[in-house]
């Protein structure tokens, strides 16, 4: 068997492993196993179909999505089931997943590979480091699941993106932000950031619009009269609660 990439999540002495693949052929199915060097056994196992990937959920539990569009929530010390539900098909594979949570739901997001005619997304070296801790690509479903019960609030689909984690619980709002470059056109065509707001409790658009490109950064910070400015591939943004919730203007 061989050791898997821990993914950022804590799992104490544990490993996860993966058997390699035999000889003269492909199975249909492989095997995940929560192994302990200090007893040399596995704590537990799962046998999935193959190609089914998995991410970690909450730092430690791991969550499988199989290609069926079938999703696990799988305790990390023992292997139980805590949940799984179906999600809505997808025409083109997912290559990647992952979920982040809040107090409320979990928001799971796919990414499969660029399809002919989407504008590719600029990643640059800086942020690389990034990816699967606050930044994550989005290309395919977005879908907020219930906590406990796996059930589906709500979905819809996003193309070509990056979900901004460090966007504050509080706003209500799930924030993603991509360099984007043009297709065609002139040669001198300069490259654009897209950036989309949705609501976190219904999944519905709540801005979005393109702007000329930015720096990479996102932050944010809390103003004197109650204001919060959030900055978004160098584009800072008021969010004030005194309008209708969750309404975002550009500052000046």
């Amino acid at each position: 068997a061989r050791l898997i990439g821990r993914k950022r999540a804590e799992w104490g002495r544990l490993f996860l492993t993966n058997p390699e693949s035999p000889a003269g052929g492909e199975a249909e199915r492989t095997t995940y196993a929560m192994y302990d060097p200090v007893t040399d056994k596995s704590v537990w196992s799962r046998s999935v179909p193959k190609d089914t990937l998995w991410t970690p959920v909450n730092g430690s539990d791991l969550a499988f999505l199989e290609p069926s569009g079938k999703v696990t929530l799988v305790e990390h010390r023992t292997g139980n089931e805590l949940w799984s539900t179906q999600l809505p098909e997808q025409s083109t594979p997912v290559k990647q997943f992952q979920i982040h949570t809040d107090h409320e739901q979990l928001y799971l997001h796919t990414a499969h590979d660029p399809t002919e005619g989407q504008e590719p997304v600029r990643i640059d070296p800086g942020i690389r480091t990034e990816i699967s801790a606050q930044i994550s690509p989005v290309n395919g479903l977005v879908a907020a699941l219930d906590r406990r019960s796996g059930q589906i609030v709500w979905s819809r689909t996003i193309e070509q993106q990056l979900f901004r984690d460090s966007m504050p619980v509080g706003t209500g709002l799930l924030a993603y932000s991509a360099t984007r470059q043009k297709i065609g056109g002139k040669a001198f065509q300069k490259d654009y950031s897209l950036i989309e707001l949705l609501d976190r409790q219904t999944g519905k658009p709540v801005f979005q619009q393109e702007f000329p490109t930015g720096t990479m950064d996102t932050s944010w910070k809390l103003l004197h009269n109650g204001v919060l400015r959030v900055r978004l591939t160098g584009h800072d943004f008021d969010l004030s609660w005194k309008q209708p919730e969750g309404t975002p203007q550009q500052s000046e």
